[in-house]
C-alpha cells in the first residue's frame, strides 16, 4: 500500500514544486486547499478523531496551513506527531531553506497580503517584529521535528530548497513511491515565466492549477 506523505515544512519552502512532482508522477496530491487541510487537522485533534479522513485516497498533503484575515493562523504541519499517530506508516518531508531567504519570500507572498494578515494577528505593523516572531516559530518547529524523528530512521527526509534536488526525494521514497524527475523544477518560477508570455503562447492550465 502506498504510504501517506506529509509535507511538514513551512510555506515558501518549495511546497508547490514538491506537490507538482508527486501529482505529475501520478500520485493523488493536495496542496493547501484554501486552508481546509489545516482546519481539519486542528479540529480533529480537539476531538481525538482521525485527521484528513475525507482525503483517504490522497497520497501527498502539502502546504497545510490556514491563514486568513479574521481567524488565528492554523499551522497544520505542526501537528506532525498527531498525524504520525493516526498514520503510523506515513513518511514526512521537512522542506526548508535558508531562513533569511524564507523571511524575504514570506514578506512578499501574495504581494504583501500575507504579511498584512500577521499585522492583524500579532497586533503590530513593525516588519522587524513580525519577522522576528516568524523566525522564532521557524526555529522552534525545526527543532521539534528533528527531535521527534531522531530515533525513527526512514520516516523523515529533510529537503533544503536551493541545496538539494529532486533526486534526494526520489531516492528516499523509492521503491514504494516512484517519482518521475522529469517533473521536478521550480514551480513558482515556471508559473511566473508562463504569466509573462503573450496570451496566445501560454499553455492551457486547469482552474485548480492556476489557483495554487
Amino acid at each position: 500500500m502506498t504510504p501517506k506523505v506529509f509535507q511538514i515544512g513551512m510555506n515558501k519552502t518549495g511546497t508547490r514544486s514538491i506537490f507538482m512532482l508527486f501529482k505529475r508522477s501520478g500520485y493523488k496530491s493536495i496542496h493547501w486547499d484554501k486552508g481546509h487541510l489545516a482546519e481539519d487537522i486542528a479540529r480533529k485533534y480537539e476531538t481525538g478523531e482521525r485527521p484528513l479522513a475525507d482525503w483517504d485516497d490522497t497520497v501527498l498533503f502539502s502546504d497545510m496551513e490556514s491563514v486568513h484575515k479574521d481567524n488565528a493562523p492554523i499551522e497544520g504541519y505542526a501537528y506532525f506527531a498527531y498525524l504520525e499517530e493516526h498514520y503510523p506508516d506515513a513518511k514526512f518531508i521537512l522542506n526548508t531553506r535558508d531562513v533569511n531567504a524564507w523571511l524575504a519570500s514570506r514578506m512578499l507572498h501574495r504581494e504583501g497580503k500575507y504579511f498584512r494578515y500577521f499585522v492583524r494577528h500579532y497586533g503590530s505593523n513593525d516588519p522587524i517584529e513580525i519577522m522576528r516572531r516568524w523566525k522564532q516559530s521557524w526555529e522552534e518547529h525545526h527543532e521539534k521535528v528533528r527531535a521527534h524523528f531522531a530515533d525513527k530512521p526512514g520516516k523523515l527526509v529533510e529537503f533544503k530548497l536551493g541545496v538539494d534536488d529532486g533526486e534526494k526525494l526520489r531516492a528516499f521514497f523509492a521503491p514504494e513511491i516512484q517519482l518521475n524527475l522529469a517533473h521536478w523544477g521550480n514551480e513558482t518560477k515556471r508559473i511566473r515565466r508562463r504569466a509573462r508570455r503573450p496570451p496566445g503562447d501560454r499553455p492551457s492550465t486547469s482552474l485548480y492549477e492556476r489557483s495554487l
